[in-house]
């Protein structure tokens, strides 16, 4: 559980807001929606900003003007930083998170540190070299990469409200290209039935896995639980 995690200020977007009744994002200055493939950019240019972070801290750590231990702190506090990040953008704010939101964040999280702690280890061990921060920072981005899943996770409890588990998220490091795949799911909803697509982010490069999935998935079905009540 992350509640009592360092306050983290997060906002969706200056321009986005969480139309619960629609069940999709708005632009707040003229009400359009926002398709799916521009929250993905929103993503995307939020990572990438994430992974200079990460560069320059290696930096700071092979200049020798921190320790490993502050490394360490440092370090994990971004990868807590991302994962909330993600999984509150995608759940339209703050204020959307519930209970299940935050163990769900919390889970991920801790198997996220058991694969950091060893990446430790191998730094106090003196497995890289002092000029290989950028190779450093190349692994520091795998974990951030890998906050896609949350990303994916945190939409999929907001249109779902928590009816709807997928047996795989882009991102958490299921797939040949783990933490690495440019995929996102797109959902529809019917009366009876959740038909969820894997989809391929156009003109990048994909491993099998995710070609694989693209072309089973489509669509994979969840039926949803109807009660039928009978007349009197």
């Amino acid at each position: 559980m992350l509640h009592n995690a360092p306050t983290i200020a997060i906002k969706t977007s200056p321009f986005f807001f969480w139309d619960a009744i629609a069940k999709r994002f708005r632009r707040k200055d003229n009400g359009q929606f926002v398709g799916t493939s521009r929250m993905v950019e929103e993503r995307d240019q939020y990572l990438a900003k994430e992974k200079q972070i990460n560069l320059e801290l290696s930096q700071k750590l092979f200049n020798r003007e921190i320790d490993i231990a502050t490394f360490e702190r440092q370090f994990k506090r971004n990868l807590v930083r991302v994962y909330t990040v993600q999984y509150i953008m995608a759940k339209g704010g703050r204020a959307n998170m519930n209970q299940r939101d935050w163990g769900i964040l919390g889970a991920a999280i801790k198997k996220q540190y058991v694969y950091a702690n060893q990446f430790m280890l191998e730094l106090a061990a003196g497995r890289y070299t002092e000029n290989q921060f950028r190779v450093v920072a190349n692994r520091m981005g795998l974990y951030t990469d890998s906050s896609s899943q949350m990303y994916e996770r945190g939409k999929t409890e907001l249109i779902s409200g928590g009816t709807l588990v997928l047996p795989a998220y882009p991102g958490d490091g299921s797939t040949i290209c783990m933490s690495r795949d440019r995929c996102h799911w797109r959902h529809i909803e019917t009366d009876t039935q959740w038909e969820s697509y894997w989809t391929l982010e156009a003109g990048a490069k994909h491993c099998d896995t995710c070609v694989g999935r693209a072309s089973e998935w489509n669509p994979l079905i969840n039926p949803k639980d109807i009660v039928v009540v009978e007349e009197e």
